[in-house]
This record gives structure tokens, sequence and C-alpha cells, in this order.
């Protein structure tokens, strides 16, 4: 879900928004370059820590 729209898209920005799940959930709009996720996704123990929706 996009919620910033596309000119608030700067690298390295994170927003926090009230999650779509209810209570005491979160979303997270988290802005990187291909390089830096690249790099993440790369990462086992960062991937291992983190959840992922479809």
């Amino acid at each position: 879900m996009v919620r910033s729209g596309d000119g608030n898209k700067v690298d390295g920005k994170v927003t926090v928004y009230v999650g779509s799940e209810g209570e005491g959930s979160m979303d997270l709009e988290i802005c990187l370059s291909a390089m830096a996720l690249g790099a993440l996704m790369e990462d086992a123990e960062f991937m291992e820590a983190v959840g992922t929706k479809n």
C-alpha cells in the first residue's frame, strides 16, 4: 500500500503509520535505493528477523 505519494520518496526515509491490522499494529513505509535494498535482502540475519507481507 502506497501512502505518502511519489513526491515524498527520499532514500533513507522511514514513515510509521497506524497499522491496518488493528490495535497495536503498525505499518512501515521504508524508502531505500536499489543498492541498499539488495544488500539487506542478501543479509541472512536481517531476513530472519523481519516479516514480509504480500
